[in-house]
């Protein structure tokens, strides 16, 4: 480009050196060669502005770019970061479960042990109480508890008694 400027310029020197020689067209020649050189001088300015001009927008595209690949490395890391919590959220939900279970499996059992070794590991006080309990509640006239009353089993045990009362014929 700056080459092509530089031959204008001395293309048209030369050719104004050259015309130099013939009086007629002398002042004419002189005129068109200063024009030109001024013509050319304004191209080279326009052209030394336009260059300025789109090293500063590339400089800008630049800056852009390094901001975009900046971004675009931050959305990567929240991709991996919010994939890495889809594969660990099922694993601990599934250990929870697990857990859950167990315990509820576990806790039957571990009652079932308390009662079986509280029941090795009797006092003799507690046996008699276990023994008088037990006579209390097979008992027809318990000492200590009151007979359950119920409707039902007072009218049943009522037929019983007449139906086992001897009956005397007149």
């Amino acid at each position: 480009m700056k080459n092509s400027c530089l031959l204008q310029l001395v293309f048209f020197c030369l050719l104004g050196t050259l015309s130099g020689g013939c009086d007629s067209d002398d002042s004419r020649v002189a005129r068109l060669s200063q024009e030109a050189a001024a013509r050319q001088a304004d191209q080279n300015r326009e052209m030394a502005r336009l260059v300025e001009s789109q090293q500063g927008m590339q400089q800008g595209i630049d800056a852009q770019r390094g901001h975009l690949d900046e971004q675009r490395t931050v959305l990567e890391d929240e991709r991996r970061a919010i994939a890495a919590e889809r594969v660990r959220d099922p694993i601990i939900a599934n250990a929870l479960t697990g857990a859950v279970v167990l315990a509820a499996c576990a806790l039957p059992l571990m009652l079932a042990f308390f009662v079986l070794r509280g029941s090795h590991k009797s006092d003799p006080d507690d046996a008699a109480l276990s023994e008088l309990l037990v006579h209390e509640l097979v008992a027809d006239k318990p000492l200590l508890l009151p007979r359950p009353t119920l409707p039902a089993l007072e009218e049943q045990s009522n037929q019983l008694e007449t139906n086992s009362l001897p009956t005397k014929d007149l």
